[in-house]
């Protein structure tokens, strides 16, 4: 599984590692999600769908 943290994506990846493992600023994460909340639930239901 792709961590961005050593406890995990759910359990303690900052905004700041998501952004830069994206390679895009921190501040760009919260223009189409408001909290990082949804961002982890956009994303789960997106690999729900895929997977």
């Amino acid at each position: 599984m792709w961590n961005l943290s050593p406890t995990g994506f759910c359990f303690g990846a900052s905004t700041l590692e998501i952004a830069q493992k994206a390679g895009i600023s921190e501040a760009s994460i919260f223009k189409p999600f408001s909290t990082k909340e949804e961002l982890f639930l956009r994303q789960w239901e997106f690999l729900k769908n895929v997977l």
